[in-house]
């Protein structure tokens, strides 16, 4: 091979590596090797003569070094649905491309999820995102105060890395989109079941008469999310009006209420 002068290599490498990512392989091992010697060209630091072997041996194949793309009729779905707005699963989408482009097979389980995505992606650009119901706005906030408390006070998600990085997705997705997908409403309600049965079951109906912490009472307000993340009810007892812990309450009522009880009795307490 003919030798080469720094600026003939540097325009070559420039051209080939704009070749790769014209292509979509921007991320391929010699793509990316090809953008390191630029950047040490530049620099002054020139290749090593094995470095400039390869180099020039990738500009002189051109297109020919390109790798075979596999799949191409599917990597262009999931080229669309990464491009569609308000998409999610982006990085997913992004990898499962990648296997697929080098003839790899996804698995039974794989498989299924992409065509999941592809399905939620061609929904999103027929109809759009979804407005969220009173019922799920209600719940979704609650929820999400819920895990920012829970995130704030305890090392909660510390084992549960896969739940963190889903919270902080679905606060941002919300952020972005004043609403969230029914994928996201649904998982945020098997995540947190507990909470949700509490919020939604309804089973202190407003009027009722309960027991609270030694003292019949009477249910003031439906169940909600406070400052603090716990589902709370506010309950009037002995004369005054307060939030309580929803597990605290009991339907069955007390035949002999305790003379004193600090919760309710001690100012302080307020």
């Amino acid at each position: 091979m003919a030798r080469k002068s720094k600026i003939q290599r540097l325009n070559d490498s420039k051209t080939t590596l704009a070749l790769w990512v014209d292509n979509g392989l921007a991320e391929e091992a010699p793509a990316q090797f090809i953008s390191q010697m630029i950047l040490r060209i530049e620099s002054g630091k020139y290749p090593s003569p094995r470095q400039r072997e390869w180099l020039d041996n990738l500009a002189a194949q051109g297109v020919d070094a390109l790798p075979v793309i596999h799949n191409q009729s599917r990597l262009d779905e999931i080229d669309v649905a990464i491009n569609t707005k308000a998409m999610h699963n982006i990085n997913t989408l992004t990898d499962f491309r990648f296997k697929l482009s080098k003839g790899w097979n996804l698995s039974e389980k794989q498989e299924a999820f992409l065509t999941s995505l592809l399905e939620q992606a061609s929904e999103l650009r027929e109809n759009g995102l979804p407005p969220l119901s009173d019922e799920d706005k209600f719940i979704v906030d609650s929820l999400l105060e819920h895990a920012t408390q829970r995130t704030l006070n305890h090392d909660y998600f510390g084992y549960r890395q896969g739940q963190g990085i889903f919270i902080i997705e679905v606060k941002e997705f919300y952020r972005l989109h004043g609403t969230v997908t029914a994928r996201h409403v649904q998982s945020l309600r098997k995540m947190f079941k507990g909470v949700t049965t509490s919020l939604s079951e309804n089973k202190f109906p407003v009027g009722n008469l309960v027991s609270v912490l030694g003292r019949n009472g009477i249910v003031m307000s439906k169940a909600r999310v406070n400052k603090s993340g716990l589902v709370v009810i506010a309950v009037l007892a002995s004369g005054k009006l307060k939030e309580v812990i929803y597990a605290d309450i009991r339907m069955r009522l007390l035949k002999n209420e305790k003379e004193y009880v600090s919760f309710w009795d001690d100012p302080e307490q307020a």
